[in-house]
């Protein structure tokens, strides 16, 4: 009994010291050389667990060993940026993580803003400008005089106090001019709701901005309807007339635009349409509240959500900020529209959270980079670097991105990563070898339009880095609701992009087991790219582009080809467009060689397969691309599109044109595809249905799609 006992203590003894090494070279009892915890440190003590630092400035300026570690205290936060200072080795990185209980550690680039003053804005100019004879205006008769009407909607609840345009005589036209305010009645206007007081045409003079007083201010609500309407009660002849300034070229008030004898509207001069400008001046004023920032912020946050950032002081409106860089203040105006001490007001203020430059074995875990003013964990030239368990959010550019800028920049592991919030991409690969982007959680990035690297973006993009990229791997990440949040228009929100990858490699990327779903643009993306391998996905109901969404979709154009890329054992439900769609822009070769096979392109939109531009094997802009072993839905009309305008019905005539073969018409009967379970059902005629892919397929035969 007691050698049993003696032997149950040494056991547990060994567990324990496993789990919770004893000190030793670069280690302490708690298992990090160094500690660091925001609150109860002190960069004068010893960094230990007992007696741990204070800031990351002192970790950034320690000599770290390879084999050694930093440990930040769970549930504080530090605004600054972690710059790691040295390398680690082979089998002995560097190590960056948590300790404690509690939520992970935040390293945050931005910083609070708690000292606000107050200051009066004046924000009743709204300047436009129209073009006469286009559907946005609206033409009014009566029998005093003519009426031509611009439609405007009200950007604030305020009183017109005046109207500007420029304009000049003519002759000498007599009686006058007025300004008409009218309320919306089905798309023209309506009643007259103000009108400014008379200006006499007898008074005006060449090419003058005259302005339009209301005695009795009109009284508009924001977000509502209106026309301003020129009127006038004077007499016109050929020779005497009133001209506003209008202008061809978008200057102001170059050319005109005549109102004149015999014609019932405004008319150009000349055979060309000129835009009209004019001024509305409201008694519309707010307060604003502002703040120094040395460093200009991208974004700003009021209790954790992004603030809209706009081009001017008078342009602030509920739930805006603004920078002014002469006098480095942020201005707020809070979604409450009062004083911003009722809020936690941030503004992103450093580039990254944690910058790892130029160091290589590196392990970064449990730690939450958010709100910087660039990417969120930015890695240059690191190779052997690790990035797992932790989450990047609410960064200005992308959440996680590995940049190498010469060739041999290797061995990136990310995994286990929540990026969320980001205003480009989730995660973002550039110019790295060899790397690995598995079991992440990607959602409502791409959420920002304000940067030229924000228009193309998605979940997980992968770009070439100038042919460097090449031997990455990209599994079982779940990618989703990109770009549907926030400030997205055109090529935003993809879930995962391959995007130029062209470096030699069979293959240079391999994408397989991921979900893309519910993004914004398409599901699937390889675009100009060669010798990629895409297996075992699923990505459905991503819709949301106006011109069109593919659950996968693969696109070469001139100089830049899509070419031998193979595409197996995917399924495509629900997109807003097409299943699958493969096109060239009509430019020789551009794509050539692809094999799609044993792939489900089932209920969406337009149709399940389109192929053009080369995609179509056409021999001048594609050639020796394979459709073959994919279910591609029951006959219907315009299934498939096949060039540029050839559509077929059924599945056996586009077969006999397109001299493809063995492809499936039918309902692959998943098991429960409105909850997301594309498992193939009992009867499923894609069961055992598809063509074995040595190396891909998971039996013999397999089945066709994901699943």
């Amino acid at each position: 009994m007691k050698k049993s006992l003696v032997l149950l203590l040494v056991f547990g003894a060994f567990v324990f010291a496993q789990m919770w090494p004893w000190p030793g070279p670069g280690r302490t009892i708690d298992g990090y050389t160094y500690y660091v915890d925001a609150t109860a440190g002190d960069d004068g003590d010893a960094g230990t667990f007992a007696a741990p630092f204070q800031t990351i400035a002192k970790v950034n300026s320690l000599s770290l060993s390879a084999g050694e570690s930093v440990g930040f205290k769970r549930g504080e936060t530090w605004r600054e940026t972690l710059t790691v200072p040295d390398s680690g080795a082979a089998g002995n990185p560097i190590t960056f993580g948590a300790y404690g209980t509690g939520a992970d550690p935040i390293i945050s680039g931005a910083d609070l803003k708690t000292s606000w003053t107050e200051e009066g804005v004046s924000a009743g100019q709204w300047g436009y400008t129209a073009t006469p004879n286009y559907t946005m205006w609206a033409i009014r008769d009566n029998t005093a005089h003519n009426k031509r009407a611009q439609g405007v909607t009200a950007p604030n609840t305020a009183n017109i106090t005046s109207v500007l345009f420029r304009l000049s005589k003519v002759g000498s036209p007599t009686g006058n001019i007025w300004v008409e305010v009218l309320d919306d009645s089905a798309g023209t206007p309506g009643s007259v709701v103000g009108q400014s007081d008379n200006v006499d045409v007898s008074g005006l003079g060449a090419s003058a901005q005259v302005e339009f007083t209301f005695t009795t201010p009109a009284a508009l609500t924001s977000g509502i309807k209106y026309y301003l309407a020129i009127a006038g009660d004077f007499t016109l002849n050929a020779t005497d007339y009133v001209r506003t300034e209008g202008t061809t070229s978008g200057t102001p008030y170059a050319g005109g635009i005549s109102w004149c004898l015999n014609v019932a509207t405004w008319t150009a001069d000349g055979s060309a349409d000129r835009a009209l400008w004019f001024t509305v001046n409201t008694d519309y004023s707010f307060s604003s509240y502002y703040a120094t920032a040395a460093v200009e912020p991208l974004q700003a946050f009021e209790d954790g959500a992004r603030l809209l950032k706009v081009a001017s002081k008078a342009a602030l409106s509920a739930g805006s900020f603004w920078y002014d860089s002469g006098n480095t203040r942020i201005y707020v105006r809070t979604s409450g529209d009062d004083a911003p001490a009722g809020y936690t007001i941030e503004a992103s203020a450093r580039n990254q959270a944690v910058d790892v430059d130029a160091v290589d074995y590196i392990v970064l875990r449990d730690i939450e980079g958010t709100k910087s003013n660039s990417d969120g964990i930015w890695m240059y030239d690191a190779s052997h670097i690790t990035v797992s368990n932790l989450s990047a959010t609410w960064n200005y550019l992308s959440g996680v991105h590995p940049y190498g800028s010469q060739a041999g920049i290797t061995d990136t592991l990310i995994s286990h990563v929540t990026a969320a919030h980001n205003g480009a991409n989730g995660i973002e690969v550039t110019g790295i070898t060899d790397s690995i982007i598995d079991s992440n959680i990607v959602y409502l990035n791409c959420e920002l339009n304000i940067h030229e690297n924000q228009d193309y973006t998605a979940g997980i993009r992968l770009t070439g880095g100038s042919g460097r990229t090449t031997g990455i791997t990209v599994s079982n990440n779940n990618v989703y609701l990109n770009g549907t949040t926030g400030l997205v228009t055109l090529y935003q929100g993809s879930g995962i992009w391959i995007d130029g990858i062209t470096a030699a490699g069979t293959p240079n990327v391999i994408v397989n087991n991921n979900i893309a779903r519910d993004n914004h643009f398409h599901g699937l993306f390889v675009e100009v790219s060669i010798n990629v391998l895409v297996h075992h996905n699923v990505s459905y109901g991503n819709t949301g582009y106006a011109t069109g969404v593919a659950g996968l979709e693969i696109d070469g154009r001139t100089g830049e080809s899509a070419a031998g890329s193979e595409f197996y054992h995917n399924t495509m439900y629900d997109n807003g467009n097409w299943g699958i769609r493969v096109r060239g822009d009509s430019s020789a070769d551009v794509v050539t060689d692809n094999i799609v096979k044993n792939n489900i392109a089932f209920g969406n939109g337009v149709a399940a397969l389109a192929a053009f531009g080369g995609g179509e094997n056409d021999g001048t802009n594609g050639s020796g691309n394979v459709y073959s072993y994919n279910e591609l839905g029951p006959d219907a009309t315009s299934m498939i599109q096949w060039g540029s305008a050839t559509y077929y019905d059924t599945l056996a005539a586009w077969e006999t044109a397109s001299s493809q073969s063995d492809n499936l018409n039918s309902d692959p009967l998943f098991t429960d595809q409105d909850n997301g379970d594309f498992t193939l059902g009992a009867g499923s005629p894609d069961i055992e249905a598809g063509l074995y892919v040595s190396g891909v397929s998971t039996a013999n035969p397999p089945n066709i799609g994901a699943k």
